[in-house]
């Protein structure tokens, strides 16, 4: 970590191989449909019930409480799951702790109850509530944008907005959130 990225990726390598790159990816894949799920589900749901105005205020907090149920839900325990896998996986002990996601949460929750798979939820809630809010914001905006001045119905000049609004709004919601990020691997790991 002290050596940059490049050299980290080499150490990776050279010590684990190709498979050390993957070192609780079943954990990520496992959560991947649940987060979208819940991402884009609370999203829709928070617009139409909640926040009925579209202002940017509403898209705002509408964006805020999907980042809180997904947070909640599949984020942390998921994330505090892989990065006990990673770091089993790299200490080096053998047998692993860990033999998978499945085990590795079965083995948290009998160690140290449920709540051994929410350390670190309130720098979660905060990264990814501010994250949603701020990608869901952009992105309604940029495509009302886009929209009020549209030249006719091109399809990819839609998909093309939507991509490069999401693109500007999850690079802008990284760049405020990173520090947060740090602060819950640390508290995680």
């Amino acid at each position: 970590s002290k050596k940059g990225m490049v050299n980290a990726m080499r150490w990776t390598f050279q010590t684990h191989g190709m498979i050390g790159f993957y070192r609780g990816f079943d954990c990520l894949l496992a959560m991947a449909g649940p987060r979208v799920g819940i991402r884009l589900g609370a999203n829709e749901f928070l617009r139409k019930y909640v926040f009925v105005n579209d202002t940017m205020v509403n898209q705002f907090l509408a964006g805020v409480g999907t980042g809180i149920f997904e947070a909640i839900f599949p984020t942390t325990p998921f994330e505090a799951m892989k990065i006990k896998l990673i770091n089993d996986r790299l200490s080096g002990k053998q047998p692993p702790l860990y033999n998978n996601v499945v085990d590795c949460g079965r083995k948290v929750i009998a160690e140290k109850g449920v709540k051994g798979l929410y350390y670190g939820v309130y720098p979660t809630i905060g990264k990814i509530g501010s994250s949603m809010g701020i990608r869901f914001l952009f992105y309604e905006q940029t495509m009302g944008w886009w929209n009020r001045g549209k030249i006719g119905d091109v399809f990819w000049k839609d998909t093309l907005a939507s991509m490069a609004a999401g693109g500007f709004g999850g690079a802008l919601s990284v760049i405020m959130n990173n520090p947060i990020d740090v602060v819950k691997t640390q508290m995680q790991g």
